[in-house]
This record gives structure tokens, sequence and C-alpha cells, in this order.
């Protein structure tokens, strides 16, 4: 559930985790509000997030991870991924209705995994299986639902086109594309139909599929107008397929948007993937590909992409307040993995009301409904009249001829019912209110 601390084509070719539906908020704080806005995210291994060489220790950092990066920077914030390396559409269908009967499933239920013999990727997959309660639980609750799916039911067929000569090639595609994308929009259709009953209140956006296949390195660097052809002939009509299925569904009243990344991708294959970098010639994302992505799906969701400011020399860390970046004289301090702030932002930026006892270094934090009470160098803090301990302490810090008073924010914050999120990826916390 949702939780606060929260060979080239072939997609689900690769090492993987043995864990999904990972709560990517790792690291937050606080008590759950029955107002943060959550997000969850199904589909195959670009919403896994799975870049080239990773492993079951590897945390992954996609699209999805960026899109909940950018739900932080408009208020509080919860993500559950589900999404399923090597999924087609099938098997997605297969996993909705695991969720809509609360029944946990197994990894056989969705795929036939039995040509994969990567264990690691099937028990990736059978971990998520057995999550469909969660799924379920989740989607339920749902503000936002982001999806991917479809690549791994192309895999077959672009494989066979790129083994052909170009006049076969071409026959191939002209024969069955139509039939393969048919498919391909009723199955989608159906896992959304599913989608939208299960999470009645969500907004869905979900993408179209780019060519993973650069123009002039790769397999027809002697024979281009495959390429040329299969722009028009397959991506740009699976394209229209999304579309079309888009406005369809609007038309029955479901939230969706569709994104186009088939063409931000279009002249960057090789940039962007690792199909030219790669013994394997893996076919996902890197880093840039998924920053890519990502920035389609924020400009459909929110309409802008946002990044913290670049960090001033000897600061370790930027802080977000509700949206707002923290740009004070006195900068923050990273202590034993703990973000420390001059008392004076804290109460600016949390909008608490100081009382200041010098002779004990006490400081007083007033907000309706709580009193804090924190001391310099004491283990211990005051909440409301309840004295609790506290991992880290406050401290003094002299800047020229003046001391101020740094307090650890995490803590300041949980105890008002702030969120609390550090993103190592961005070097940045996230505090909302």
């Amino acid at each position: 559930m949702i939780m606060k601390k929260k060979s080239a084509l072939a997609l689900c070719a690769a090492v993987m985790f043995a864990f999904a539906a990972i709560p990517a908020a790792a690291g937050a704080e606080g008590a759950k509000p029955v107002d943060d806005y959550r997000i969850v995210a199904v589909g195959d291994s670009l919403t896994v997030g799975y870049q080239h060489g990773m492993t079951e220790t590897s945390i992954p950092y996609g699209y999805v991870d960026r899109i909940y990066e950018q739900a932080l920077f408009h208020g509080r914030s919860e993500l559950g991924n589900y999404g399923i390396l090597g999924l087609k559409t099938p098997g997605l269908i297969k996993l909705l209705d695991g969720a809509a009967a609360g029944t946990p499933l197994k990894v056989d239920d969705l795929e036939n995994y039995s040509k994969d013999e990567n264990a690691r990727i099937i028990a990736q997959a059978d971990s998520v299986a057995k999550k469909t309660p969660a799924l379920k639980e989740d989607l339920a609750k749902a503000d936002l639902v982001v999806l991917t799916i479809g690549a791994n039911d192309m895999t077959s067929f672009l494989r066979s086109v790129i083994s052909l000569p170009a006049a076969d090639a071409k026959k191939k595609i002209d024969s069955e594309i139509d039939a393969l994308l048919n498919n391909y929009a009723t199955n989608v259709k159906t896992a959304l139909t599913k989608l939208q009953s299960l999470a009645p209140n969500a907004r869905f956006v979900m993408a179209d599929q780019y060519l993973p296949l650069p123009r002039m390195q790769y397999a027809w660097s002697d024979n281009t107008e495959i390429y040329d052809y299969l722009y028009p002939n397959v991506v740009s009509k699976l394209t229209n397929a999304v579309d079309n299925l888009a406005a369809t569904l609007r038309q029955e009243g479901v939230d969706i948007t569709a994104v186009h990344i088939a063409d931000k991708f279009k002249g960057h294959e090789g940039d962007w993937t690792y199909v030219l970098t790669s013994t394997e010639r893996d076919i996902h994302p890197n880093k840039d590909g998924y920053q890519a992505m990502a920035e389609s799906y924020a400009d459909a969701i929110w309409h802008e992409y946002r990044k913290p400011a670049a960090l001033a020399a000897n600061v370790p860390i930027s802080v977000i307040v509700n949206g707002k970046e923290l740009n004070s004289e006195y900068k923050p301090a990273l202590v034993n993995s703990r973000t420390y702030l001059a008392l004076r932002d804290v109460t600016e930026n949390l909008g608490m009301e100081l009382q200041w006892i010098a002779k004990t270094k006490t400081a007083v934090l007033t907000k309706p409904g709580h009193v804090v009470s924190i001391t310099a160098g004491e283990s211990t803090m005051t909440v409301n009249g309840v004295k609790q301990p506290i991992p880290v302490a406050a401290f003094m810090k002299k800047f020229n001829n003046e001391s101020k008073m740094y307090v650890p924010l995490a803590i300041v914050a949980q105890a008002i019912d702030y969120q609390v999120v550090y993103r190592q990826t961005l070097k940045a916390a996230f505090i909302n209110s």
C-alpha cells in the first residue's frame, strides 16, 4: 500500500529487483493526513524505473519517482508503485482483476514467465502480484494514476521486422500492424475501464511509446528506410491509437490525458537509452530518457516541471516549504544525516510564533493547536506539555558576532504534523503542511 516513508527490444530482459510497490517517499516523516495527494503507478518496466545494470539492491529513479518529486513541490504527497517487469496488456488486466477481487496473485497468474531465465525478474513480478489487496486499497484513494504499458506487446513484432530485408519488413508491417494495434487498444481500454472502477476519483495519465532504435547507428545503419517507414506506419499509428482511446474514454466520463513521448525521443534514441552503450543493446531509458518522460508527464499534470535552484557553495541541501524554496543568509546544516535550520528560519517558514528564553537557550514555538519547547543541547523536547526524547539536539552556531540556535527541521515539523520528505536525488527536503 502507499506508505509515507515512502537483448534489444525486450523490455523485461535485464537483471532486476526482488522488490516492488516501493514506497517512493522513503524518508518521509509525520502523521498520515486525509488530504495527501495520492499517486499510484501501474504498468511495465518503464513504470518500475528500470535502468541497465540495476540489481535487487538498486533504488530506481524513473519517471514515476520524478513525478512524485513534482507532486511534493505542490503539497503533501504519497506514492505507491506497482510496476512489473515484462508486463503486457493482458497481464495488466489480470492484475487489476486480482485487485478488484482483493485476491493475492502469483506471477503465473499474470504472464507466462517460463521463457525468462532471470530469477530476479520473476521474483519482482511475483512480489507485486501478491500485493493486489494493497493495490486495491491504494487505487480507491488515488488522486492520480500514471501508467506505461504495451511495449512488451510489441517486442516480438519489432524483433521479427528488423530481422527481415526492407521489402519484406514493409510487407509485414503493412499486413500486421493494424490488427496488432487494434488488439492493443482493446486491451488498454479494458484495463483503463477497470482502473477507473477501482480509482473512481483519480485522474489518469498514460503515454504512447517511443521507438528504441537509433536511425543511423543501430540495426539499419545501411538501411535507414526501415526506420523511416516505422515512424509513420507503426509509431505514429500507436500514438494515434492512444489519443483516440483517451478521447473515447473522456466521452465516457473518464478523466484521462495522453502524453506523447514518441516524438520527444525521436532523434534521441541513442542518447536517451542504453541501446548503443550496453552489450545487451538495452532499450530502457537512461537518466536523460526518464527525465524527458517525467517532463512530459509533469507538463500534462501541472503545466510545469520544477527543480530546486542550484546549491550555493557550502550549502548541503535545498529546503522547500509548501512549494517555496528557502533562501536565507543562514545556511542549512546537515549533521548526521539530519537537516538543521536557523531557528528564525524555522519559525517564519512554518508559520510559528517564537518566544526565546536566553537564560536556558530555550525556544518556545507556538502554532494553533501546538506548543513546542526545545532547548539547545537537550535530548528531549516538549510538545503540548508532554516531554519526549529526540534523537538529535538543537545547538548554537556562531555567525560573525552573533549566536544562532539551529534546530532539527524534521523533528520540529513532525511535532506540528507537517510532512517531511528528503529526496537524495535532488538533495532537497520537502516540508508540507
